[in-house]
């Protein structure tokens, strides 16, 4: 692959070792009936529900009272609650919480339902990873020449929402993945959403060894769809290239609060970019820069950093998340 992609030369170091978690036990959803019922009548009465009247599905326990739902999710311990009448709400936003304010409610709340971890005593920790905002646009809309809809260009974006977000790490390593973050949300002074997906890390299983990070780039380039790559690039020489992003960064990976996960194993997150101005017959990607007709494809992929097989970790449990 180095004829194609260029490999870092320089990349952050990285320790020689790090644990293996087994994922904290709860109850499951055949023997957990009382755990399920206290644990959605204890966040439901936080969150401003007037009334508890828990619903067991498959994967999920729902409440709902009005336009207020809280749905846990039965694989992970996790939930999501938000207000259809406000969250992404496309009303100019009036009285807008600052970023500082937006923190300090979130972590208020948090702390409140016990989702805060300080690191102290403990092998994770929650962080703040700052603010984010739903935006909308103003839009005057008419009907064009053709038959066509048109939106005036004096249209105006406009922010009707401030969310905080919040991120892990275990061991002082960041927890990538769908299954690791919570995010606060308040239109004005209410609470519009809160996203709480996790799984707390329990007991060590073992100690294992890293590999290097070029040689999970190794890796990743003998996967299929990079294979599929150097044959194009064999096939008509000189008309793509690519590289790898030298932030290569080593953390454990959290799958979807969906998904019953069993271990924390250490990972590396490895970013690049592919170019080809070869035409290609499928459908051209929405990132396609149609002038010189250019192919771009950016990526992010997952690798086990984890030097040896993965035997005994139940790998399944990533569901070709993670490339090993």
């Amino acid at each position: 692959m180095a004829t194609i992609f260029q490999v870092p030369k320089r990349m952050a170091s990285f320790p020689a070792a790090v644990p293996v978690y087994k994922i904290a036990d709860f109850p499951d959803s055949k023997t957990g009936t009382a755990y399920w019922l206290k644990r959605i009548e204890e966040l439901s009465h936080g969150l401003g529900f007037s009334n508890v009247k828990p619903e067991f599905g498959r994967e999920h326990v729902y409440n709902q009272d009005g336009p207020l739902l809280l749905r846990m999710y039965k694989a992970s311990n996790s939930f999501l609650f938000f207000n259809r009448d406000l969250v992404g709400s496309t009303v100019p936003g009036t009285n807008i919480l600052g970023p500082k304010q937006a923190k300090l409610r979130a972590i208020e709340l948090i702390k409140s339902q016990q989702l805060l971890c300080n690191g102290t005593g403990g092998n994770f920790q929650t962080f703040y990873a700052g603010p984010g905002y739903t935006v909308a646009q103003t839009a005057e809309v008419g009907e064009g020449q053709c038959g066509d809809w048109l939106v005036s260009d004096e249209s105006e974006p406009y922010k009707t929402e401030i969310r905080a977000h919040f991120g892990y790490l275990i061991n002082g390593l960041p927890v990538f993945g769908p299954g690791a973050k919570t995010i606060i949300s308040n239109v004005g002074e209410a609470l519009s959403e809160e996203i709480h997906f996790w799984k707390n890390p329990g007991e060590i299983v073992s100690e294992r060894e890293i590999i290097a990070p070029d040689t999970a780039i190794s890796r990743l380039c003998k996967e299929n769809q990079f294979l599929k790559v150097m044959k194009l690039h064999k096939k008509h020489p000189g008309q793509s290239s690519g590289r790898f992003y030298d932030d290569v960064e080593l953390g454990y990976y959290a799958t979807p609060p969906s998904n019953k996960q069993r271990f924390y194993i250490p990972v590396y997150k490895i970013r690049g970019t592919f170019e080809s101005r070869i035409k290609l017959s499928n459908t051209k990607p929405n990132n396609q820069n149609q002038e010189d007709d250019t192919f771009r494809y950016d990526f992010v992929h997952f690798v086990s950093a984890m030097h040896g097989d993965a035997e005994g970790f139940q790998m399944n449990d990533f569901k070709r998340q993670i490339i090993y």
